[in-house]
């Protein structure tokens, strides 16, 4: 922007379109394998605690209990629009009052002798090791991943059991399950690496994933997951992914476009924002407020006994430091520079659906594969003369190979990080081919 005799050069990395950062906090830790979570409309947190076998439940206020205990092989939980509580353990599936006390068995049987495959009423039906549990909340029927019998559940309100959508649908260890508020119903398949879509009529189909372990974003079959685990969906339409074997929470939009949304991709612990938060094996996650069309999510994250809240984080604009004077000596014919005519601006980088501010001379990290955009604006002042702004981009990848680039003002130019290492970015910013004061570098790091 033009303020009086003075500069201003922002440089912007990003992808396609501007967004919010997505903040991952730490709300309850220590809590022995979380493997499955809830949350009900006042953002009470309910989880599974697989070790301890146990229901801990966390407060809006921070404030960790447990809910209620003895169990042997606790997965999948849901909440109910009453408040009534839904756990799977293993080979049936129990509903608990707002209370927590005195729960009653709601389809299945709970000793181990009756782990097996029937459909029927709640005390015929039979379940062999469940992973996962969706409610439908306008109609109340549950729908869950039945893991080692390869096939995806319905559980009516009364209890009764059936396969869905048929006796013949087979899933390759369906381990998380979802429905959207169209009644389409997503799985996850735990070895076979996708996520499978069963329409209201029964159709099947995938919806995202390769069938092959790996990282990649893309639409469809372009993109890859590494053992999904947990699902949710939102009502917007986008379904959320536990990525355990990448560490990672993924988005997937109603039509299919898979993108990161939080996370580092390697195992950790740490808090932060976007790519500088880490999961370690993040098991089930949750959709919880609203704000807009951006959600609260909840994600049990199992082997880092954490449970992690992930919001938007506002992205902060500092204000860029004024340059040091610079003497320049121009043609006659040439536009009259300022003697405060270099300064640079905010720098912005955005990967997957993460957006980071960065000044210049810094660093950035992304994920080997990952393509950039780069949008430069250079305003200078000429005193009423016209100035052809253009910029020279040099790139030295990790080989040591230099590339260069002139890119237009304003103009966006996109570049894929294809190595692993370093990649040191200079740009030269020129007014009507004269050379502008105080070139910017930037190092990114491509892991």
């Amino acid at each position: 922007m033009r303020t009086g005799n003075k500069w201003v050069l922002i440089l912007m990395l990003c992808a396609s379109t501007v967004g919010h950062a997505q903040q991952v906090t730490t709300i309850g830790q220590n809590i022995l394998l979380p493997l499955g979570i809830a949350v009900d409309g006042a953002q009470t947190v309910y989880v599974t605690n697989r070790q301890s076998n146990n229901i801990t439940k966390i407060a809006p206020n921070g404030s960790v209990s447990v809910f209620s205990s003895a169990y042997s092989g606790l997965r999948g939980v849901a909440v109910d629009a009453s408040g009534n509580v839904l756990v799977a353990d293993y080979s049936h599936v129990d509903k608990y009052p707002p209370s927590g006390a005195n729960p009653g068995p709601f389809s299945g049987q709970g000793s181990a002798n009756d782990i097996g495959y029937v459909d029927g009423a709640a005390n015929i039906a039979r379940f062999n090791r469940l992973s996962s549990l969706a409610l439908q909340p306008a109609s109340g029927v549950i729908y869950v991943g039945d893991y080692d019998n390869n096939r995806v559940r319905k559980i009516m309100p009364n209890g009764t059991a059936s396969t869905y959508p048929n006796s013949a649908a087979i899933f390759q260890k369906p381990y998380g399950v979802a429905v959207d508020i169209n009644g389409n119903v997503f799985v996850s398949e735990y070895d076979n690496h996708l996520i499978r879509k069963i329409t209201p009529a029964g159709s099947i189909s995938v919806f995202a994933g390769s069938g092959s372990a790996g990282a990649s974003n893309g639409t469809g079959a372009l993109a890859s997951f590494n053992h999904p685990a947990g699902l949710a969906a939102d009502a917007s339409g986008n379904l959320w992914v536990a990525d355990m074997g990448n560490h990672l929470i993924r988005k997937i939009t109603a039509a299919g476009v898979v993108s990161t949304y939080a996370g580092s991709g390697s195992a950790g612990q740490a808090d932060g924002v976007g790519a500088t938060a880490s999961f370690n094996a993040p098991a089930a996650i949750a959709v919880g407020a609203a704000a807009g069309t951006t959600y609260t999510l909840y994600v049990a994250d199992y082997q880092s006994g954490r449970v992690r809240k992930i919001t938007p984080a506002p992205r902060l604009r500092p204000m860029p430091a004024m340059a040091a004077a610079v003497s320049v000596t121009l043609p006659n014919n040439a536009m009259a520079l300022s003697p405060q005519c270099g300064q640079w601006g905010i720098s912005r980088i955005k990967y997957f659906d993460v957006v980071a501010d960065l000044a210049c001379n810094g660093s950035m990290d992304v994920r080997n594969g990952t393509s950039v955009g780069l949008e430069l604006s250079y305003n200078c002042v000429t005193n009423g003369a016209p100035c052809v702004t253009s910029h020279l981009l040099t790139i030295t990848r990790p080989d040591g190979v230099q590339q260069s680039f002139t890119v237009a003002n304003a103009t966006l130019w996109s570049y894929t990080i294809s190595q692993i290492g370093t990649y040191q970015l200079s740009v030269q910013a020129s007014c009507n081919g004269i050379a502008c004061p105080g070139p910017c570098s930037y190092s990114i790091v491509s892991k």
